[in-house]
């Protein structure tokens, strides 16, 4: 991972993740979304996770410091 933010789209927040080699990672994606996560990074959000947004900033956040 190269860098970590977050952001708020629909008034749900997000955290996105900028990948430092991110053409290893999306082979079946199509050029316009590949364009996409190469500028933007991957959202990520916790609607869909068993922990809450901030549990989730807080884990990828150690995650990012630990594995820089």
């Amino acid at each position: 991972m190269q860098s970590v933010s977050e952001g708020v789209a629909h008034r749900a927040p997000f955290i996105s993740l900028k990948l430092r080699n991110p053409e290893d990672h999306f082979q079946n994606l199509s050029s316009q979304l590949q364009q996409f996560v190469i500028s933007n990074g991957i959202a990520v959000t916790a609607d869909q996770l068993s922990v809450d947004f901030y549990e989730l900033k807080n884990l990828i956040a150690d995650y990012h410091q630990r594995y820089r």
